[in-house]
């Protein structure tokens, strides 16, 4: 079994959509380098075999690299921003 790593990592990536912007982070031990040849790769090969469903398509991609044995973290950001001053006031 595989030993689970909770460390961060290095590098650090933006999960987009077109309709909500910047909702989540990777934070990975993959350079930008090699991610970009990840992403080419998936793209080209693994990625047609994946329903276009926007979602589904990510998973599989995180799935990918993971089998690569690459450590992944993925950090959702909330769906509403903070507004840590209205109760310090």
């Amino acid at each position: 079994m595989k030993k689970e790593n909770n460390e961060l990592q290095p590098y650090w990536y933006d999960v987009w959509s077109d309709d909500q912007g910047n909702y989540a982070y990777i934070n990975t031990n993959i350079s930008p380098e090699q991610f970009i040849e990840y992403e080419n790769d998936f793209t080209s090969t693994c990625s047609k075999e994946v329903d276009q469903e926007w979602e589904e398509y990510e998973n599989q991609f995180l799935s990918y690299l993971r089998e690569r044995n690459h450590i992944v973290h993925v950090i959702n950001r909330p769906n509403q921003f903070l507004d840590l001053g209205k109760h310090y006031r």
